[in-house]
């Protein structure tokens, strides 16, 4: 089920790379397959486009840092993600 949203995000980027909310959800499927660096690349990229996706990235990507025992990065992104929307703290 994962591996078929994977693919329908990787399509509909094709169409639009500039979809921050499909990388964002294409990196939460990742997530749920333990595939946390393929996760941070597409949160990354959703960053990078910008918009307002952003908090929410910052959010799961802090999320796959800690699953990777990146504690430093997962903590600046937590703390990134609470200062752009509050729902985060």
């Amino acid at each position: 089920q994962y591996q078929t949203a994977i693919n329908d995000y990787t399509k509909a980027i094709q169409l639009d790379p500039d979809d921050a909310l499909a990388y964002v959800n294409r990196g939460v499927s990742y997530d749920e397959l333990d595939q946390y660096q393929d996760a941070i690349n597409d949160y990354t990229t959703a960053i990078q486009i910008g918009g307002d996706y952003d908090a929410y990235a910052y959010n799961n990507r802090g999320y796959s840092y800690r699953n990777l025992g990146q504690y430093t990065l997962a903590s600046a992104d937590d703390a990134k993600a609470c200062s752009l929307d509050s729902k985060y703290c």
